[in-house]
């Protein structure tokens, strides 16, 4: 797996550098020739960004700077890794579906849901919350007041989980204390 992802890496770099030879203009003074340069910094800035946060595993943040260099008016190549890349974040990063009960078992919308601390829905519609991987604690109350607590281990959905390659449901019990 390393090696693949060496390899992937390296042809990546590789085609990065071969189209900035390939598109390298002589050192002429002229506003067309710096706007150009500034662009290619731009994209193999975020490219570069993008890909240490990838390895550092904050893939939601990664897949949309990729999202980014695929729009921005970058060169072909450069474009098109980012968008290759971005498309496979989006496939590889892991979601969830709360579904919150109260204690009559009748689902509730009417809930916010925290995780580690941060905000990521402040009512509840069946959609699915995209979480990087790893452990995280994820915090439901209602009107501030805490009614669930659960940590959750997020795995990669290409490491597969024996559920398909959909999202994953969890439940959290009703409004007595912390689960």
């Amino acid at each position: 797996m390393f090696r693949r992802r060496f390899r992937s890496r390296c042809w990546a770099l590789a085609a990065l550098g071969t189209a900035l030879c390939v598109y390298a203009r002589p050192g002429v003074a002229d506003p067309e020739s710096d706007r150009f340069k500034s662009g290619v910094r731009f994209c193999s800035s975020v490219y570069s960004r993008a890909t240490l946060l990838e390895e550092a595993g904050k893939l939601r943040q990664a897949r949309d700077l990729f999202f980014a260099g695929a729009n921005a008016r970058c060169i072909a190549t450069v474009r098109k890794q980012c968008m290759n890349r971005y498309k496979r974040l989006e496939a590889e990063i892991p979601s969830v579906i709360p579904v919150v009960t109260g204690e009559d078992g009748e689902p509730r919308v009417d809930v916010q849901v925290s995780v580690d601390n941060e905000l990521v829905a402040s009512h509840l519609d069946g959609r699915s919350l995209p979480i990087d991987p790893g452990l995280h604690e994820f915090t439901v109350s209602i009107n501030g007041k805490v009614i669930a607590s659960e940590k959750i281990m997020m795995r990669n959905r290409s490491l597969g989980s024996g559920r398909g390659r959909g999202a994953r449901r969890q439940s959290f019990a009703g409004q007595g204390g912390r689960r």
